[in-house]
C-alpha cells in the first residue's frame, strides 16, 4: 500500500475515534446555565431598542408634518 495511503487511513481513523470520544463524554451544563439570568439585560436591549424606533419615528414624523406646515 503506498505510504500517503496508509497516513490518510490513519488520520481519518485517529479523528473518527476522537470525535467518538467527545461524544461520548458531553459534559452537563445546565447547573451552570440555571444559574445565568439573562432578563434584566432582555429588558435593558429592548428598551435601547424601543427609543431608537422612537428616535426614527419622531424624525419621520417631523419629515411628513414640516412640508404641509410650510405649505
Amino acid at each position: 500500500m503506498n505510504k500517503n495511503i496508509q497516513r490518510g487511513l490513519l488520520l481519518v481513523g485517529a479523528l473518527s475515534a476522537a470525535t467518538g470520544a467527545m461524544a461520548a463524554a458531553a459534559p452537563d451544563l445546565s447547573g451552570l446555565t440555571a444559574a445565568v439570568d439573562f432578563s434584566s439585560v432582555l429588558t435593558g436591549v429592548v428598551a435601547i431598542g424601543v427609543a431608537v424606533a422612537g428616535v426614527y419615528v419622531l424624525i419621520r414624523g417631523v419629515k411628513i408634518i414640516l412640508p404641509l406646515i410650510r405649505g
